[in-house]
C-alpha cells in the first residue's frame, strides 16, 4: 500500500477541472455502439487474451492491470477506470492504478476508509457487482456524493476482486456526466475483467511463492553435505516425503539397464481443487499428504510410489504383468482411498483416477511411458473419475487433436470465425413462428463449418 492519505470528503480532488460544480440534469443514457453479436465476440476475445497472459513478475502484473483498465475504459466508453486494493485488515481501500482524461488529479495512493462509507462497502462485500445508474439519487452513495458531484460522476459499475474467498480489491468503472443505464452485457464484462485481475494477481503470488520456495531450498541445500545435497535433490518430495520424479527416473534407468519389464500406473486426485477452493491451500496440502500416506500403505506391496507434481503420483510396478494383474492393483488403490477422512474439521471422501501403461519395447523411453499413463489417467477423469483406463495409441492422437483444436479456437476468436445461425421455433398447432434458437457455428477456413459438438466442450475446458 502507498501510504495512508485518507481523503474525508475527497478534498484531494478540489483542484479538479470540474471544480465544485454539480452534475447537470440529464436523462439516463445507455451506450450501445457496435451490433450486439460483434460486441460480445470482441469482449470474449479480449477476455481470452488477458486471461491467458503469463504473470511471473511485478512488471508483468503492472502491464496486465494497465491493459485491463484501458480495455474497460475503451469497451465501456468511460473516462475513468481504476483499481483499488483492500488494506490487510479490511479497514479500507487504496488506489493502486487508474486511467483517466489528461490533466485530472493523480489518485494513486488515495485511500477510502470503510467506516466512513458503510453503505458502499457493505455492497462490495456482499454482491458480485455494485451497480449505480444514478449516483445522485442512490442512497448507498450518500457519504460519497460530495466527491461524485465534484468529479461529475453520474454512474458507477464496480466489481469486487475476490481471491481465495477473500476481498482483495475493487475494479471501479465511473461514467462522467448524467445518469447511465448499465447494460447486462457490460455488467458481465466488468465482472469477468475483475476475475482476470484475480487470476493475474494469483499467478504472481504463486510465482513469488515458487521463487521463495526455490530460494529456501537453495539455502537448505547449501547447508547439506555434498552427499546429502544429492540425495535431497533426486529422491525426496518435501511435502509427502515420497520419492520424486527424479528418483522414479533413476529407478526406471536401473530396470532398463537390467532389461526388466515394468508398468506405470499414473494416479491423480480428482477433488484437490475443490478442497483448495473451499477450505484453503493448507487444507489441500494436508489432504494431499493424507492421500499419499494411504496410497503408500498399499503401493509398497506392488512397487515404488512417487510424486510427479501437484496432485499427480506414479506407481512403478516392476516385472511383466497382464492387464488383469494391473487392474487388480488399480482396484486396491481405488478402494483404499474411498474411506472418509477428516481434513481441517471436515469429513471428506477422496477420489482418484488412474491410467495404466506399459512399454511396447524394453528400450522405450521411460518418460514416454509416464506420459502415456498420464494420458490414460486423463481419459479416466473424463469418464467421471474414480476409475482407471488403459493407454492405447488413439488417446495420444486425440490429445494432440484437442491441443490443435484449442490453438485453432484461439485464432478463430481473434478472426471472428464463430457465427450465429438462427433456427426457427414453430407452433405446429397454430402454424406460426414463435421465435428463434441461436446456434453457434465455427466457419473454419480449411475444415468448413464445424458444429458446436466438436468444439464447445474444449472451449469450456480451456476457459475460452
Amino acid at each position: 500500500m502507498r501510504g495512508n492519505k485518507e481523503i474525508g470528503l475527497w478534498g484531494v480532488l478540489q483542484t479538479h477541472t470540474f471544480g465544485t460544480a454539480r452534475l447537470p440534469v440529464q436523462k439516463s443514457i445507455s451506450l450501445p455502439t457496435q451490433p450486439y453479436e460483434r460486441r460480445i465476440r470482441r469482449q470474449m476475445a479480449v477476455l481470452a487474451d488477458i486471461g491467458a497472459r503469463p504473470v511471473r513478475s511485478q512488471a508483468d502484473l503492472d502491464a496486465c492491470l494497465n491493459d485491463v483498465l484501458l480495455t474497460a475504459s475503451e469497451m465501456l466508453q468511460i473516462s475513468r477506470c481504476s483499481l483499488w486494493q483492500f488494506a490487510l485488515d479490511g479497514s479500507g481501500i487504496e488506489c493502486m492504478a487508474y486511467v483517466d482524461d489528461p490533466g485530472v488529479p493523480n489518485i494513486v495512493g488515495v485511500s477510502i476508509n470503510a467506516a466512513s462509507h458503510p453503505g458502499y462497502f457493505s455492497e462490495l462485500r456482499t454482491n458480485r457487482l455494485f451497480i449505480s445508474d444514478n449516483t445522485q439519487t442512490d442512497d448507498r452513495l450518500a457519504s460519497l456524493r460530495p466527491y461524485l458531484a465534484e468529479a461529475w460522476i453520474g454512474a458507477m459499475l464496480d466489481a469486487p476482486v475476490v481471491i481465495g474467498g477473500q476481498s482483495w480489491g475493487v475494479l471501479c468503472c465511473e461514467h462522467r456526466g448524467g445518469p447511465r443505464q448499465w447494460l447486462v452485457e457490460e455488467q458481465s464484462f466488468v465482472a469477468n475483467l475483475a476475475d482476470c485481475v484475480a487470476i493475474a494477481v494469483t499467478n504472481l503470488q504463486r510465482a513469488q511463492a515458487e521463487e521463495r520456495l526455490g530460494q529456501a531450498e537453495g539455502r537448505l541445500r547449501s547447508l547439506l553435505s555434498s552427499q546429502e545435497k544429492q540425495k535431497a535433490a533426486v529422491t525426496v518430495d518435501p511435502l509427502t516425503r515420497l520419492p520424486n520424479r527424479d528418483a522414479l527416473r533413476l529407478r526406471l534407468e536401473e530396470l532398463a539397464a537390467n532389461r526388466s519389464g515394468y508398468a506405470i500406473i499414473c494416479i491423480d486426485c480428482d477433488d484437490l481443487a475443490k478442497v483448495n477452493d473451499s477450505l484453503g491451500h493448507a487444507a489441500g496440502d494436508t489432504a494431499l499428504s493424507v492421500l499419499a500416506q494411504r496410497l503408500e500403505q498399499q503401493a509398497n506391496r506392488f512397487g515404488m510410489l512417487a510424486r510427479l507434481r501437484s496432485d499427480e503420483f506414479a506407481l512403478l510396478v516392476p516385472g511383466v504383468h497382464t492387464p488383469g494383474d494391473l487392474e487388480a492393483i488399480a482396484e486396491v488403490l481405488l478402494t483404499e482411498v474411498r474411506t472418509p477422512v477428516n481434513i481441517a474439521g471436515h469429513t471428506l471422501t477422496q477420489s482418484i483416477s488412474l491410467g495404466i501403461a506399459l512399454p511396447e519395447r524394453l528400450e522405450d523411453d521411460a518418460d514416454e511411458v509416464i506420459r502415456n499413463a498420464a494420458t490414460a489417467m486423463r481419459r479416466a477423469k473424463e469418464q467421471g473419475g474414480g476409475t482407471f483406463a488403459h493407454f492405447d495409441p488413439t488417446m495420444r492422437h486425440q490429445a494432440v487433436a484437442r491441443l490443435r483444436l484449442e490453438a485453432d479456437l484461439v485464432t478463430a476468436l481473434r478472426r471472428d470465425e464463430l457465427q450465429l445461425f438462427y433456427q426457427p421455433i414453430m407452433a405446429l398447432g397454430e402454424r406460426r413462428l414463435m421465435g428463434f434458437e441461436g446456434l453457434v457455428r465455427w466457419i473454419h477456413p480449411k475444415e468448413g463449418v464445424i458444429p458446436p459438438s466438436q468444439f464447445i466442450e474444449q472451449a469450456e475446458e480451456s476457459s475460452l
